[in-house]
């Protein structure tokens, strides 16, 4: 959290109750080092929420990122949220289908993107904490992504803002 603290305006990338380590490892992680996430912050494995933890098959299939990206485990997300909200002024969007589509939003500044569980999504306590809500829109007949697809596209569109690309 140390170095977290020290950046001036952040990336940091919160996992609820992270289920696929696997996932965790093989894209979000590769995607947060590659889009210079400052961490990635998860919650303790926890029996009521089932949270994946850092495994050694999450470690491999991350390709190296897990060593290079300060992953940290807390207990609680909502404190860990009201503390860098309250530290570094961190603005938090969580994914939802319920949400502002992702392109309107502003990811300038320093901000957390929280993903939640792939099937429950965020927890109620988390989104209420969150600042925004950003939703992909789906057409087709599935109506959901791999939450790790979703925070990857989520994670590119914050780079492409703070590097000043315009879309076309």
């Amino acid at each position: 959290m140390k170095e977290l603290l020290s950046i001036e305006d952040p990336i940091a990338g919160l996992l609820g109750a992270w289920s696929a380590g696997l996932n965790l490892g093989s894209a979000l992680l590769r995607i947060a080092l590659i889009v210079a996430l400052a961490a990635s912050i998860g919650c303790g494995r926890s029996s009521k929420r089932h949270s994946a933890g850092l495994t050694a098959a999450a470690v491999k299939s991350s390709a190296g990122a897990a060593v290079c990206l300060p992953v940290v485990r807390v207990a609680n997300i909502v404190a860990t949220m009201q503390s860098l909200k309250a530290e570094k002024n961190v603005w938090f969007t969580c994914a939802d289908m319920d949400g502002v589509n992702w392109c309107q939003l502003d990811f300038k500044g320093a901000v957390g993107l929280v993903i939640g569980s792939e099937g429950n999504g965020v927890s109620r306590l988390v989104k209420e904490e969150c600042d925004f809500v950003a939703a992909l829109p789906m057409q087709g007949q599935i109506n959901s992504l791999n939450a790790s697809v979703a925070g990857g596209i989520i994670l590119y569109e914050i780079t492409r803002q703070r590097l000043g690309l315009k879309a076309r």
